[in-house]
């Protein structure tokens, strides 16, 4: 009689999940409103709380609404909130902004946007697959499988003072984009180490509403605690800014400007060890006759976390007013259509998009809505998941008549192997195997046989083989004569 013994083998697959919300907000200052130039919107994860079976997240949009007055350039500033239920726990969740409008109504503008959450997560199984047993003899393979520490969130404030060398009236909008260097797994701890690249839009005092930039690199090391990471194990993980405030102070007498700038990071991280597990490949009996089933199990090993950056540059569509001059761009956004596989990696496909200012003919001011369509290579082991791309520094100009753009993406992943794995789940006694009666047994291999296949085939062990035909060399040629002693002569 045959005693399977059975273990646990744990499974993992990718699961998805995208949602579009609706945000609105009234537009503060409509009185001040002569002629709009630009609505921008971002959206921000400020908090995610996980459930049994479902992941929370609290979003933030934040609105920059861009506008002439009597006196030139302003700005209004305003955000909206909104929560977005993911319907699997442990969910790794990105939003972005898209259609982002400010539409005009009797009480003065309403700003519109759609935000689109989209989740990964990993759903995750657990199988009996045959480890041994009494009276069986088993083939054993080994598989690797990922086991996480766990996702853990945090958030960190850095700040930064530097000088220009001029008198900042105002600081009319910002970018800022968070770029990892590396992640590694240390003492109940995830280390994040990186930049924030801020780039800032600022209106000096001037009487020729002239618009300036600054680029302003701010580094940051931080350690996320995550009670079950330790050094040998691998990380992954994300950061992004939720909050950035300026503070400006002016000395009149030199006409020159220091900022204090603020940033708020959030961090979510996991560590991931990976480890061999033995499984049962194959399986006979000496005594029984049986019968297997198997199932297939799916596995996802993380591979790797890694970045790009990309300089794109092209025509952009947009009608240029006749005899205008760039002044400015506001909004530069980015968004990613689709991605395509290669043969290294993947390619990635989508839309650079901007609100281009002109000085018009007439000395009128006028804005432009232009897009720029760009694709970049991504090359790395195994399929990409999580993507996110930012972008860092951009430039608006005319060439031949167009607007070109001229900017830098940085690109964020993670790598993915995945793979499907095939268990042996049960083990069911048929029937008691009669004895041979013969003496001996004679069995003529094919060439290529293993010593495994010949064990099954003969009901013994592959011990008793090799000591019934010594010198039996593997692999075998296919003109030998394997020899059985059933019983003692």
């Amino acid at each position: 009689m045959i005693k399977p013994e059975y273990g646990k083998v744990f499974g993992s697959e990718q699961t998805f999940y995208e949602v579009k919300l609706s945000s609105e907000s009234s537009v503060p200052g409509k009185e001040d409103v002569k002629k709009p130039i630009s609505l921008s919107a971002t959206a921000f994860i400020v908090g995610v709380e996980n459930k049994e079976t479902t992941t929370t997240a609290k979003i933030k949009v934040a609105y920059c609404f861009i506008y002439l007055a009597e006196d030139g350039f302003k700005k209004a500033d305003f955000t909206n909130e909104l929560t977005a239920e993911i319907p699997f726990a442990g969910a790794s969740v990105k939003v972005c902004c898209e259609d982002a409008r400010a539409v005009s109504s009797q009480d003065g503008y309403v700003a519109k946007c759609a935000v689109k959450v989209s989740a990964v997560g990993m759903k995750k199984t657990e199988t009996d697959a045959l480890s041994g047993g009494e009276n069986l003899l088993v083939r054993e393979r080994t598989e690797e499988f990922d086991s996480s520490s766990g996702i853990t969130y945090d958030t960190f404030v850095i700040t930064d003072e530097f000088d220009v060398g001029y008198g900042i009236k105002e600081v009319l909008c910002y970018g800022a984009t968070a770029c990892l260097k590396s992640i590694t797994s240390g003492v109940s701890c995830i280390i994040f180490e990186g930049e924030v690249i801020l780039l800032l839009k600022t209106l000096p005092f001037s009487d020729n509403n002239d618009i300036l930039k600054e680029k302003r690199c701010i580094p940051f090391r931080f350690e996320l605690e995550n009670a079950g990471s330790l050094p040998d194990m691998r990380a992954k993980g994300d950061c992004e800014p939720v909050r950035v405030s300026f503070k400006v102070f002016t000395d009149e007498a030199k006409g020159k400007s220091t900022v204090n700038a603020e940033v708020t990071l959030a961090f979510s991280g996991e560590s991931v060890e990976t480890t061999a597990v033995t499984v049962a490949d194959d399986v006979y009996s000496v005594t029984s006759d049986i019968e297997t089933t198997r199932c297939e199990i799916p596995i996802t090993l993380f591979a790797g976390q890694g970045s790009v950056t990309e300089n794109i540059s092209g025509a952009a569509s947009g009608e240029v007013p006749e005899g205008g001059k760039i002044v400015t761009s506001f909004g530069e956004r980015i968004t990613v259509l689709g991605t395509t596989k290669n043969k290294n990696g993947v390619t990635v496909n989508g839309i650079v998009r901007a609100d281009v200012v002109f000085k018009n003919a007439d000395n009128g001011t006028s804005s432009v809505s232009c897009e720029m369509p760009y694709s970049f290579d991504i090359t790395a082991e195994g399929e990409i998941s999580c993507l996110k791309v930012a972008l860092g520094d951009f430039d608006a100009s005319l060439k031949d008549g167009s607007v070109f753009f001229n900017c830098t993406v940085k690109a964020v992943y993670k790598s993915i192997i995945v793979k499907k794995i095939t268990v042996i789940d049960s083990v069911n006694e048929t029937g008691i195997r009669k004895n041979e009666n013969s003496a001996i047994s004679v069995y003529v291999p094919q060439s290529g046989d293993t010593l495994w296949h010949i064990s099954k085939q003969l009901r013994v062990s592959g011990d008793e083989i090799l000591r019934c035909n010594e010198g039996l060399e593997f692999p075998l040629k296919g003109d030998e004569r394997i020899v059985i002693y059933r019983q003692k002569i």
